[in-house]
């Protein structure tokens, strides 16, 4: 029999061995999959150290070294290693196996660029999600290590200090990275990933758009009125012979859905078209509110919002301001202007990372004309923001009675602003009959 001792011996060398099982394969398998709000992201490390050699060596050498598909020690997916000549430079790459094939844009796949003209190591990036445009990239400072984070190609941090030498960094795991940026980098929002269904009512909402979009026409400042008659906006003389909506009135359709089930009538259009003079603009552009209407986009998004909440909550509120998006991480507001169209899809995911069941209005501005030029509200767009499942972020536009690409939309606007309007998805959808 053993003796006491020696049991409580064997336990603890028991307990040490688990332990540094769960941190291999809990931590390292696949970083983060104990954390069911962030993207799990594979891990090529292991391989990366196997190569440390030919990346350190000569350019040589490195050309030379043969592609190969790399089973890992700790890891059940393999990783393709292979070179990319491009720019005077060589590319070391690590693809990381998803479903027996090698995507080139899959998260945690690992870039490790080298100087053809030196022979130095430059940099390494590190996809953070299945997208391209969605990395950290690593490049050297003095004797420590810097870092710029990037989403949906904007960039979201810039000069982040590591306390590591870059060569010694290079062959770290992700988890590692992680660690030693958790201070400076918020990677809870940064690999937010979305939670299973919570982005169905958004989905209920636009495929029942998307079954009525073959049936609308455009129309020249064409909407439908309180009682649905096609009407055009300026003066609301009835539309004859073509009828349909501009993109004005496609908004207000897909807000009628909402206000239709709890009145039974539409919105007013003499109620959108409420110039709100005491909150936006100034003396200047006061002069300018009949013959160029700077701001209608603006005033009709609000309005819309507006309407709409106070019809869902039996209240009276009279602030047109209420529902406009001012407070996001990273990106400042700019007063009755918005933000920058260019870093739209990332405002995007962060606004469905904190509140899934919206969706948002858009007014596009810049500034138009001479003697004077101004800044003009001249188009709006609908925004519906989701994850399609816990890694893939999308978002569908509507606009025009069409539905569009955001990078598309981000070509036909580039250069110009947004303002955003919140819509809180709630009650019944029944969009207009036409």
């Amino acid at each position: 029999m053993m003796s006491r001792k020696y049991i409580l011996k064997y336990c603890l060398v028991f307990v040490f061995s688990f332990c540094s099982f769960l941190y291999i394969y809990g931590q390292n398998y696949l970083y983060f999959s104990n954390n069911s709000q962030r993207v799990e992201i594979y891990e090529n490390f292991q391989v990366r150290s196997k190569y440390k050699e030919i990346i350190l060596s000569s350019l040589y050498h490195a050309r030379n070294a043969k592609e190969r598909i790399v089973e890992q020690d700790d890891f059940p997916y393999r990783v393709q290693y292979t070179l990319i000549q491009k720019d005077n430079a060589l590319f070391f790459l690590f693809l990381n196996e998803q479903a027996g094939d090698f995507p080139m844009f899959g998260r945690g796949n690992t870039s490790i660029k080298k100087s053809e003209k030196n022979g130095d190591i430059i940099q390494m990036t590190i996809l953070l999600r299945d997208h391209n445009d969605c990395y950290i990239r690593f490049t050297p400072y003095n004797d420590r290590t810097s870092a710029d984070l990037f989403l949906f190609g904007s960039r979201l941090y810039h000069n982040v200090p590591i306390a590591l030498p870059f060569t010694t960094l290079i062959f770290e795991s992700f988890g590692t990275i992680v660690d030693l940026t958790k201070n400076s980098i918020d990677w809870d929002i940064i690999l937010y990933k979305g939670l299973d269904k919570e982005s169905e009512n958004g989905l209920d909402v636009f495929k029942k758009i998307r079954e009525f979009l073959p049936r609308l026409k455009t129309a020249e400042d064409g909407a439908q009125s309180g009682n649905g008659d096609y009407v055009y906006i300026r003066d609301l003389s009835p539309q004859k012979s073509h009828q349909g909506f501009n993109c004005s009135g496609f908004a207000k359709w897909i807000i009628d859905g909402f206000y239709y089930p709890l009145s039974h009538t539409y919105i007013d259009i003499d109620i959108l078209k409420t110039k709100n003079p005491d909150i936006r603009g100034n003396r200047w552009s006061d002069w300018y509110e009949d013959e160029r209407d700077p701001f209608f986009g603006l005033d009709w998004t609000r309005n819309l919002a507006l309407a709409l909440s106070n019809k869902q909550n039996n209240t009276a509120n009279q602030d047109p301001e209420s529902f406009d998006v001012r407070n996001i991480p990273f990106f400042e507001y700019v007063e009755d202007v918005g933000y920058p169209v260019k870093d739209i899809e990332v405002i995007l995911f962060l606004l469905a990372s904190r509140d899934p069941n919206s969706f948002y209005l858009a007014s596009v501005n810049k500034t138009i004309g001479k003697n004077p030029a101004m800044q003009q509200h001249f188009h709006i767009a609908v925004f519906f923001p989701y994850f399609m499942d816990t890694n893939s972020f999308t978002t569908i536009v509507m606009e025009k009675n069409r539905e569009t690409r955001l990078s598309s939309f981000k070509v036909d606007y580039e250069n110009t602003y947004i303002h955003l309007v919140k819509i809180k998805i709630k009650g019944k959808f029944d969009p207009p009959l036409l």
